[in-house]
């Protein structure tokens, strides 16, 4: 599969055109979507602008947050599943560490949940 690839002076000249552009940037993570608005941001400075628009440049979870928000303002809202809360998550993750064959022999198996939790995002992201 082909991709077309962009450079980011190009993108930033994208970005610059506010939201009526509807461009979005999706990252895989937190760290990487700050880092790209604090470069297009400096970039605008760069260019002697004293005001600009909030480049719309998101982490892939919040893009899916994002995504999920406007189905449920559509006609797909009645079929949309639940998303889990984050305490549901860690609950679901502690079910599964229980269950397993050294569930029984952790001390603390909400914390590894927890921390699983966190290794799974890390690892996907």
């Amino acid at each position: 599969m082909f991709l077309p690839t962009i450079e980011k002076s190009d993108l930033f000249v994208h970005l610059a055109q506010g939201h009526a552009a509807r461009t979005t940037v999706v990252t895989p993570n937190r760290r990487l979507a700050q880092e790209l608005a604090r470069e297009f941001d400096a970039a605008q400075a760069g260019r002697g602008l004293a005001v600009w628009e909030s480049a719309d440049i998101l982490p892939l979870s919040a893009f899916v947050a994002r995504l999920y928000e406007d189905a449920l303002y559509s006609e797909l809202a009645p079929r949309l599943p639940l998303l889990l809360s984050e305490a549901q998550e860690v609950e679901l993750w502690e079910q599964v560490i229980r269950a397993s064959p050294w569930g029984g022999e952790l001390l603390d198996p909400f914390h590894a949940a927890s921390q699983a939790m966190r290794a799974w995002r890390l690892a996907h992201g």
